[in-house]
């Protein structure tokens, strides 16, 4: 290995990190303060006060990094937080695998996506699903109209005559009534 000179810091780096540190200090003081006044952060069944304090800290840290609110925890950009949660798990492997040949503490394994991950993903899929059916639609409507000026009538008069009836007025048949009729100007193409 050779000894290379170690570049300085860009003026943007050392502002990076004197912020990073002062939002650190700051979070470790208000974790004592909160500490302080919370009645059962001395209870033997609660955390640790040094891990209830890097807690706070990296919290702070992460939601300054990702340019969020740190007030009311809101806001941000979450490609740039995926990216830090994704390091920090890269990192924490890294650290168990040098730890496992030593007798170091074994981290938990990840149990794989969790349930909001699981019905997040299939809403998504869901939404896929549409996106695809309704252009396919959209362009099948297109090309048809073209032949068949009467076509798109024809096909908002079939589907006007399938929604069901309910003279009872109850909101939930309206409900279902006008989102049937909003995504029937919606797939043929009309605006209102």
């Amino acid at each position: 290995m050779t000894d290379r000179p170690i570049e300085p810091r860009s003026d943007a780096g050392f502002q990076i990190q004197k912020t990073l540190e002062e939002a650190i200090s700051t979070a470790i003081e208000k974790a004592r303060s909160d500490a302080a006044n919370h009645p059962t952060l001395g209870h033997p069944a609660c955390r640790r006060p040094d891990d209830y304090y890097a807690q706070v800290a990296l919290h702070r840290a992460f939601l300054i990094a990702c340019g969020a609110d740190v007030e009311t925890n809101t806001g941000g950009d979450v490609k740039k937080a995926s990216r830090i949660l994704r390091l920090g798990g890269t990192m924490a492997r890294a650290w168990q695998k040098e730890d496992a040949g030593s007798g170091g503490v074994k981290l938990p394994q990840n149990p794989g996506p969790s349930e909001d991950d699981l019905r997040n993903r299939e809403e998504l899929r869901r939404s896929a699903d549409r996106l695809v059916r309704d252009t396919v639609i959209m362009a099948l409507m297109e090309h048809v109209s073209k032949q068949d000026a009467t076509f798109r009538g024809r096909i908002g008069a079939a589907i006007e005559a399938r929604i069901p009836r309910d003279d009872s007025g109850s909101e939930q048949a309206e409900l279902f009534s006008e989102f049937v009729r909003s995504s029937t100007r919606h797939l043929l193409g009309e605006t209102r």
